[in-house]
């Protein structure tokens, strides 16, 4: 007979696992309403661990999108700056003002185009569909019943974890090495330890991206900052992104500024994928040993890890997702997602 090859094999293994064996053990979707305080969402982001949540509007009575933290990446990076009039250098008390977080959270769904929208699939769907909708770079699904109900959020390290414990199913995939998969050899997005948070953080906006490695002025990586770490900020300590990036994170994690995490080349995608939810971390950066100390040459993220389990991947959405986006009508019953 002939022997299958061994994505194939994946391929065939993973279009039979239901999407709701994924999601069975979360717990029901934290939401807020779309009244609530910037400030607030922050906080729940914090307290619930989790970086995006769905906005509620007691007005409308539906959904009108998702907040999540590179809504505040983008706020946070450039409210001060147009509402200054383009002004690069805003005093730290004008800088409190014009970002403010006190105002309601609808004001900041859809500032970054992911959050305008949901993509939603049924709980029926297979792993395998979500495997290709996260290989196309999305980063959740809304899991909704039968008949549109909202039950769970499904995100891209949920179907890693998934992966990691069906590790035995695929071990010629999983003992493989990042260098033969072809992972970590793209450009990687990078600020300075001389730089402010705020200015890493507009370079963040700019290339689209969730976090970026710091570096030293010999290039050797010091830190990771993340537009998570923006979770739990209010409006007193929102000042604290203009201070050298190290000092602002050493301000968000109490002096104990996180050691970066890291893989080489030569590390297999089950060891790195096990270390993205270990540390419960969205990308690990690739290094090499230098006599300096550890020098960045590439970085893998949850969608590469998804990507190697769908080579057909393409960018043309799923056909099995519909979209619900925020400026479209939603007058089609099928597009307004009532709450559970």
């Amino acid at each position: 007979s002939r022997i299958m090859n061994p994505k194939h094999q994946a391929f065939e293994f993973l279009k039979h696992i239901p999407i709701s064996d994924l999601v069975s053990h979360k717990g029901a979707v934290i939401e807020v309403t779309a009244d609530q305080s910037i400030e607030h969402c922050l906080d729940l982001l914090k307290e619930k661990r989790i970086t995006s949540v769905p906005v509620w509007s007691r007005k409308q009575q539906k959904y009108i999108g998702v907040f999540s933290v590179m809504d505040i990446l983008v706020y946070v990076s450039f409210a001060s700056y147009f509402k200054s009039g383009c002004n690069e250098n805003v005093p730290e008390q004008d800088f409190e003002r014009l970002t403010n977080l006190s105002q309601p959270i609808e004001a900041l769904v859809g500032m970054h185009d992911e959050s305008a929208s949901f993509q939603v699939t049924k709980h029926t769907a297979t792993l395998l569909s979500a495997v290709e909708a996260f290989s196309w770079g999305l980063h959740r699904l809304l899991v909704v019943g039968d008949d549109g109900t909202a039950i769970k959020i499904l995100t891209q390290s949920d179907v890693v974890a998934y992966l990691v414990s069906l590790a035995d199913k695929f071990p010629s995939i999983m003992n493989s090495s990042l260098q033969s998969l072809g992972i970590g050899n793209q450009p990687v997005v990078t600020a300075k330890t001389s730089m402010t948070a705020l200015e890493a953080y507009r370079i963040m906006t700019n290339s689209n991206t969730t976090a970026l490695a710091v570096l030293d002025d010999n290039g050797i990586i010091r830190a990771n900052l993340s537009a998570s770490d923006l979770r739990g900020v209010h409006r007193e300590s929102l000042k604290h992104v203009l201070h050298p990036v190290l000092d602002f994170l050493s301000f968000v994690y109490a002096g104990n500024v996180p050691t970066p995490v890291v893989v080489t080349k030569d590390t297999s995608i089950l060891q790195a994928m096990k270390m993205m939810c270990e540390y419960r971390i969205h990308r690990i950066w690739v290094v090499e040993e230098t006599p300096e100390g550890q020098k960045i040459v590439g970085v893998m993220t949850l969608t590469d890890a998804v990507h190697v389990f769908c080579p057909w991947h393409n960018w043309a959405s799923p056909k099995h997702l519909f979209r619900l986006d925020k400026r479209a009508r939603m007058d089609k019953k099928q597009m307004i997602l009532p709450r559970n």
